[in-house]
């Protein structure tokens, strides 16, 4: 997965301008429209304004699952951007790369152990330096565990973003729009 919040941002702006631009002419043409039937009143009229009643309807439908689908970008955008503005991620590798955090720290483990078994009165020229490097592997234990632990809850929120962002998907109907002489 790779997400580009700067470029979402460009497409919600285009997307907002073609939602209003839409929604103008949806009201101007059927507010003409609706105004036309004082002028024209018989059989075909009749149908004609019938189907323009549906296709209205289908019409401010689809107006409002382009909404459905800008707010389903801003929620993309306001999650993502917490964490950064380019970000590429496989979900799926979380367990990987989980693995791996701790096979580094099992390494240090082995160098922290191997520290402690040195006995320090046997080598006292070397015991300064053996507890200092004793010390550094205990800090980057430290360090790579809450590393990994952040990584972990990263990884975490990034799932829950985008099964909360599925579920809006999935809940999406978009309608086809069919030209409207087909039901003249």
């Amino acid at each position: 997965m790779e997400i580009h919040i700067d470029k979402l941002k460009t497409t919600v702006l285009q997307l907002e301008h073609a939602i209003e631009e839409y929604e103008e002419i949806y009201m101007n043409f059927y507010h003409v429209v609706s105004s036309s039937s004082f002028f024209w009143n018989d059989e075909r009229s009749k149908k004609f304004f019938d189907n323009m009643y549906i296709e209205k309807n289908h019409v401010k439908r689809s107006i409002d699952e382009l909404h459905t689908v800008k707010e389903i970008y801003g929620e993309i955008i306001s999650n993502y951007e917490q964490i950064g503005n380019r970000i590429k991620v496989q979900l799926k590798e979380k367990n990987n790369v989980v693995s791996h955090f701790n096979q580094y720290l099992d390494q240090i483990k082995l160098c922290i152990s191997i520290c402690k078994k040195i006995p320090l009165a046997t080598y006292p020229e070397v015991s300064s330096l053996i507890s200092r490097e004793h010390a550094q592997l205990m800090k980057i234990y430290e360090e790579t565990e809450d590393l990994k632990d952040r990584l972990v809850q990263l990884f975490d929120r990034m799932q829950e973003f985008e099964d909360q962002i599925n579920k809006k998907v999935s809940q999406l109907q978009i309608q086809k729009m069919t030209d409207i002489r087909e039901g003249v």
